[in-house]
């Protein structure tokens, strides 16, 4: 395990951070101070900031990447990444709609490798990962209902072992693993978008997102949310 961590990203400076550069046109990213968030009866996981993305229904991205941190994911190399994100009570997206939260590229706007995302299935919520947003039979792991799954903090984490002809990516939830993706021709690693990528229209609401971790060994969930003193003073 690297010490402390490969990346670490909190977006406690109330910007994106480490992250090299930010998309967002429509105006519908942010990294709001708890004091605003607590308005709307909502607040990071853990520290004074988060990542906030309100999606407004329409098929804009909206994200934050990284050009360089990433680049050690290379053939052969196996790494972890773990975040946490939040869907608001009026989070809402149409069955069968999609949409990433996190992108693996070998090309830059152009090939990705790895993504993992919110989908709905009937009447489920459900975290998915695979190649790309369109490859088929991705491996799912159910959140809950369109309401038992709102307004919850979850654990996501990728184990993804990079390979030219027979990568894998293995995803959890909570700790709570998914059936491994096997079998993925892929490039090398430049660049990962991280956030709101090809919502289908109809998508709104609030997602957050926090506590981004990139490591060569396993991160796992946390045991506590809050630290000492933050869990006192909580």
């Amino acid at each position: 395990m690297a010490f402390p961590w490969i990346m670490a990203e909190g977006f406690e400076s109330g910007g994106r951070g480490l992250f090299t550069a930010e998309t967002d046109t429509a105006t519908i990213l942010d990294f709001p101070h708890f004091t605003e968030l607590a308005r709307s009866g909502r607040t990071p996981y853990r520290g004074a900031y988060a990542m906030r993305i309100a999606p407004n229904g329409g098929t804009t991205t909206a994200h934050v990447r990284e050009d360089s941190l990433f680049d050690d994911l290379d053939a052969g190399v196996t790494r972890f990444i773990r975040w946490y994100f939040y869907l608001g009570r009026n989070f809402a997206m149409a069955d069968a709609d999609k949409f990433s939260m996190i992108e693996f590229e070998s090309v830059l706007n152009t090939t990705t490798e790895v993504a993992a995302g919110i989908q709905r299935s009937s009447g489920n919520i459900e975290f998915w990962y695979n190649e790309t947003t369109a490859a088929a039979s991705p491996s799912t792991i159910v959140l809950g209902t369109t309401t038992t799954a709102l307004n919850r903090w979850f654990c996501a984490e990728l184990k993804i072992v990079l390979h030219a002809s027979a990568g894998t990516i293995d995803g959890y939830i909570n700790d709570a693993a998914g059936t491994q993706i096997t079998g993925l021709a892929q490039g090398d690693i430049v660049d990962v978008k991280f956030g709101l990528v090809g919502p289908d229209a109809g998508t709104s609401g609030v997602i957050l997102f926090d506590d981004l971790i990139y490591d060569d060994a396993q991160i796992y969930a946390d045991r506590k949310r809050y630290r000492v003193p933050n869990a006192q003073m909580t």
